[in-house]
């Protein structure tokens, strides 16, 4: 049982599954947010986006990114700040923050749980678009999970193709 993580315990939750499902032959496992939401009075900084950084080295075990774009991004939507900032310090293009977007839009910040709705809403729209994998038709991506103090924990993605329906 994991706990008190936050927003981002949905990252360290896929982590452990993917480690179990891996290391234990025919495991299925099942992976459950649920949140108790404790209230603080603590102002999230607009300007404190400086641990992007962070981004670049979980990439080096797969080459370094260059273009940021050429990634697909499952972002928890925490706020429309985030989202914003994210795209200025990335100079990310509108659209590839779109999922998160859709996701804060219409549930609103869900804590953990927001990652898996960006993750079906961006899964849909692949499939919606003719998109070749489930990242918005790109083979890389990153799940970033913002957690208290702004803090963040990130975990690389690998899509997986999608199969015509015929």
């Amino acid at each position: 049982m994991i706990y008190q993580q936050g927003c981002f315990a949905c990252d360290i939750a896929l982590r452990l599954a993917k480690d179990l499902a891996e290391n234990n032959k025919g495991a299925r496992v099942l992976v459950i947010c649920s949140e108790i939401l404790a209230i603080f009075f603590r102002g999230l900084s607009d300007t404190n986006m400086d641990n992007l950084r962070s981004i670049a080295e979980a990439f080096s075990p797969v080459g370094m990114i260059t273009n940021w774009d050429s990634i697909f991004y499952v972002v928890h939507p925490g706020g429309l700040a985030i989202l914003d900032q994210m795209e200025a310090r990335l100079g990310l293009e509108k659209h590839k923050l779109r999922a998160s977007r859709h996701v804060l839009n219409e549930y609103g910040n869900m804590s953990s749980a927001s990652v898996f709705f960006v993750m079906d809403e961006m899964r849909n729209k692949s499939v919606e678009e003719g998109k070749h994998t489930t990242g918005e038709g790109l083979e890389w991506g990153v799940l970033l999970g913002f957690g208290p103090g702004l803090t963040l924990k990130t975990v690389v993605l690998h899509s997986i193709p999608i199969k015509p329906s015929h």
